[in-house]
């Protein structure tokens, strides 16, 4: 859309309004008594629940009446140029569906669900791999606990295992082992709330588990069945499951992994089944290696069998990111967090400025299903909220709002792990996660380009998410000064602005406030702000994960300049000085509003009125925010005012008009005029009629029914003065003829002097008569009376002949 600077802004919205007829818009629709501001509508409703499915599912979406429901398929929030609902969805693959309420050109907040869509093959074996509960106190984690657990049943109803692995709470001191017990508490209370009486809890030991001897001492052997040093090996419905500790990597345990995975592997039936491994720690060199990665012997120790699919957690990392699946010599696996989430250290906003920090709310783990022939890895969010880790003032603050609705999304599409061929090498020749089929493709920049808007506290700038084959993980942002030609340093361009990747549904645009906290803090001072009144240029390049880049994007902007809706402003002030003139004199219409009419002339006075106080409401307003919700709210009016313009068609009414004053205005009437004194009712009520349809033609704000009425009353005039009229007879022969020469005399004198007058017109003769002959042969009466009666028809239609029209009709 395109945008003019605020520069006097009254002038710039002053005037008037016309939007095309082809707005389709509600014609019965009352206008707004008073402009009140556009309130978001209402989160859609959804027919179906996210969960797992084993056939193409039909989804219906609802909003309130009125409401337009735009959706995505791919997790995105809607836009205006998103697609229009208009019936169920049928979801055939995995996907998420978001859905937003569009009213008045508003849309509302999103709501999502996500769909696992599987085939009807039953797994072999499936569970759930969830690492870093972080959980220490009960009645702040219960209700958490049983909205997690609840997603987690919609996925998989009565999964063969939990893998919780590592740091089930939040030591730090190895000082509070004894909340051990409320992560037990919470596990027993929900697997039987869910009725997951045959689910497997299996645990790992992780850097914030206090010691190994205290954890072990607070759950059932069965969960954590170590011989003392923290690793064991268990199944799940068949399939061997090792779970290390990467605390204490040492070569006694190296020495029983590798002796197990040889006697695993070496059993022919094993072959090409998967060997699961889990432990805390990831492994460097693999999956984004995160912070404190464990004993690099693992890495060794495992490359030899490339059947391991090795899960680990510690790092937080979002399973969003595509570098959470890493294949060489064997599978590495992310499994994200169940607390809080981490990414390398970005800028996001906090508050009114930036802060540089890896933080972010979702809750995430992993779902695993195997199968004859492939292992399917699915990522679930359980907690994928529009919120930050850190209040503005600095507090770690979120997930305190049970149920999330982001809950049950997917963080991204399933992996696919196969271990096919007769030889390690031949299976690793067929894995799919590897570096050389890295993606190499790049973001694409969104159509609509970054804005620089005013908010309440300063300068922000808005970026349209950038579209990629997996998703835009940041933006390189430059500002430069226009006329020093210096680097704005409130972010560093070697650094990344966060694209709010992670959230579900991911926002459609990206607002970064152009100020900074002091040393990127959550919570700490601003430091830094924007220079304002001056003129900049903002380079934004988007990137994906793997620091591939799109085309940059470069824009001006001056900071504190406000921006008007220039189209919108066009369109009121057009469709305002229409509708004034419909209302005002006709000598100030133009030949096109005669082709116009209003359906409710109060109600367009009233809107009209509305539309005054809404251009000065927004000639006040001093952010852009509050200057776009205000340009929504003249919207609405102008929607309303365009809708009551409609068409009207005078063309039958001017055909009339052009016929009568044509009939009345010839030389010659169609019968002679003698016979027309004897009908002067026909010939006026067709003038009267003329002038009546001429004073319509000329008259603004007609309805289509006066001018049709009009038109027929015309039409109706028209057919009675042609009926009135009679054709002249044929002059008859006299009777007595003394001779050939006075035949012809008295015929000749017959032929010019006779008229032949309508039946029963009062003194009308019996039969012709030559002159001569009768009561008035000799007075000259015959003669005169008709001349006289010509000159009287003649005087009577040059008052009615020559009609001035008030206005032309086109």
């Amino acid at each position: 859309m395109r945008r003019i600077s605020r520069i006097a802004p009254a002038a710039a919205l002053a005037g008037a309004l016309v939007l095309p007829l082809a707005l389709g818009v509600d014609l019965n629709r009352a206008p707004t008594a008073m402009a009140q501001e556009t309130q978001a509508p209402a989160k859609p409703v959804f027919s179906l629940l996210g969960g797992r499915f084993t056939a193409p599912q039909k989804i219906a979406l609802s909003a309130a009446p009125g409401a337009e429901i735009r959706y995505t398929l791919d997790g995105s929030a809607p836009t205006l140029d998103s697609p229009v609902y208009t019936g169920p969805i049928t979801v055939a693959s995995s996907a998420n569906v978001a859905a937003s309420a569009v009213v008045n050109g508003m849309v509302g907040p999103a709501a999502i669900e996500g769909y696992l869509i599987k085939t009807t093959e039953k797994p072999l074996a499936s569970f759930v791999v969830m690492s870093d509960v972080h959980t220490s106190t009960f009645d702040d984690n219960q209700e958490r606990w049983q909205k997690h657990f609840d997603t987690l049943q919609r996925i998989l109803p009565s999964p063969d295992a939990i893998i919780s692995n590592g740091d089930q709470i939040n030591d730090n001191n190895f000082n509070t082992g004894d909340a051990h017990a409320v992560v037990r508490q919470i596990f027993e209370e929900n697997l039987e709330r869910k009725g997951m009486d045959g689910t497997k809890v299996l645990m790992s030991y992780g850097n914030h588990d206090d010691r190994l001897a205290k954890m072990s001492a607070m759950y059932p052997r069965e969960w954590f069945p170590h011989d003392g040093n923290g690793y064991y090996q268990q199944e799940i419905n068949g399939f061997p499951l090792l779970v290390l500790n990467t605390e204490s990597y040492n070569a006694t345990q190296s020495a029983w992994v590798k002796e197990r995975l040889t006697a695993i592997t070496s059993d022919p039936a094993m072959r090409n089944k998967p060997v699961f491994v889990a432990g805390h720690r990831p492994i460097a060199g693999t999956v984004m290696d995160g912070m404190q990665a464990s004993n690099q012997a693992i890495n060794t120790d495992l490359s030899a069998f490339p059947q391991v699919v090795f899960f680990s957690g510690h790092s937080h990392y979002n399973i969003n990111d595509e570098r959470s699946m890493f294949q060489k010599n064997f599978t590495a696996v992310n499994d994200g967090s169940m607390t809080y989430g981490e990414n390398p250290n970005q800028y996001w906003p906090n508050g009114e400025a930036l802060a540089y920090t890896g933080h972010n709310t979702s809750s995430q783990s992993l779902v695993v299903e195997v199968y004859a022939d492939r292992t399917e890895i699915d990522r679930i969010n359980y907690a994928a909220e529009d919120e930050r880790a850190y209040t503005p003032e600095g507090k770690w603050w979120f997930q305190f709002n049970p149920p999330y609705e982001a809950a049950g999304t997917l963080a991204g599409p399933s992996w696919t792990v196969r271990s096919s061929g007769a030889t390690p090498e031949e299976i690793k020749a067929g894995f799919t996660y590897t570096e050389a089929n890295r993606n190499a493709t790049a973001p694409v920049a969104a159509a609509k380009h970054p804005t620089v808007r005013q908010g309440a506290t300063g300068p922000v700038l808005r970026i349209p998410q950038a579209s990629d084959d997996q998703f835009v993980h940041g933006y390189k942002v430059t500002i430069t000064d226009v006329e020093t030609g210096q680097v704005w340093g409130g972010i560093n361009p070697n650094n990344e602005v966060g694209s709010d990747f992670y959230m579900a549904p991911r926002p459609a645009f990206v607002d970064i406030p152009l100020a900074t906290r002091q040393g990127g803090t959550p919570g700490a001072g601003i430091n830094n702000r924007i220079p304002m009144d001056r003129e900049f240029t903002a380079t934004i390049t988007p990137r994906d994960s793997y620091g591939n880049a799109g085309t940059a994007t470069t824009i001006t902007f001056v900071t504190g300049k406000l921006h008007l809706d220039a189209d919108l402003a066009g369109s009121v002030a057009t469709q305002e000085a229409q509708v004034k003139r419909l209302l005002g004199p006709a000598d100030d219409a133009e030949a096109s509003d005669f082709a116009l009419a209003l359906t409710g002339t109060a109600q367009a006075t009233a809107l009209l009125d509305v539309l005054a106080a809404e251009r000065a409401q927004l000639a006040a307003e001093t952010t852009q925010d509050g200057i776009e919700a205000r340009e929504r709210s003249l919207g609405v009016q102008l929607t309303e005012l365009a809708g009551l313009v409609v068409a009207v068609d005078r063309s039958a009414l001017a055909t009339a008009i052009d016929e009568a004053a044509g009939l009345l205005a010839a030389d010659v009437p169609e019968v002679p005029a003698l016979a027309r004194v004897a009908v002067p009712a026909d010939r006026a009520a067709l003038e009267s009629a003329l002038a009546a349809a001429r004073e319509l033609a000329g008259t603004l704000n007609v309805q289509q029914a006066d001018i049709d009425a009009a038109a027929g009353t015309l039409t109706a005039a028209l057919a009675a003065f042609k009926d009135a009229g009679v054709e002249p007879s044929p002059t008859p022969s006299a009777t007595a003829s003394p001779s050939a020469s006075a035949s012809a005399s008295s015929s000749a004198s017959a032929s010019t002097t006779t008229t032949a007058l309508p039946a029963g017109t009062p003194g009308q003769a019996t039969s012709a008569v030559s002159p001569g002959e009768g009561q008035l042969a000799n007075t000259g009466a015959g003669t005169a009376l008709p001349f006289l009666g010509g000159l009287l028809l003649l005087g009577a239609g040059l008052g009615t002949w020559v009609v001035v029209r008030r206005r032309p009709v086109h």
